[in-house]
């Protein structure tokens, strides 16, 4: 009667290598496999700058090409998607930097136009 070779395999950490573990006659064998690919930090599914709107008047639209405002006032009122959702949240300092700066190039305007200060 032979025995059979069982074969184990684990993995701990994405930047560590994965082993087999073969069991023999005098014990457990353990031997490298092959490197684990790193993880990537874009994850399947999620939005980036690229993707498309998924509704709204502006759907179909790069989420990159969108108003701050706009993607500030959908999150806040809770009209988007739980992908579009997380994308705005990643990235909420930015666009509410972004509005600033709008309304202060705004305002810049408007005085110019009244004759004010520049």
């Amino acid at each position: 009667m032979e025995r059979t070779k069982k074969k184990f395999t684990r993995t701990k950490k994405a930047d560590k290598p994965t082993f087999t573990r073969t069991k023999k006659k005098s014990g457990f064998v353990r031997t490298k496999k092959k490197e684990v690919p790193p993880i990537q930090i874009r994850i399947k599914g999620e939005m980036t700058e690229d993707s498309p709107m998924p509704t709204g008047m502006f759907k179909g639209e790069r989420v990159g090409d969108m108003w701050p405002e706009y993607l500030y006032r959908i999150y806040n009122d809770g009209m988007c998607t739980p992908k579009l959702k997380r994308y705005i949240e990643t990235r909420m300092k930015d666009i509410e930097e972004q509005i600033q700066e709008n309304k202060n190039n705004h305002n810049r305007e408007m005085r110019k136009l009244r004759g004010g200060k520049k």
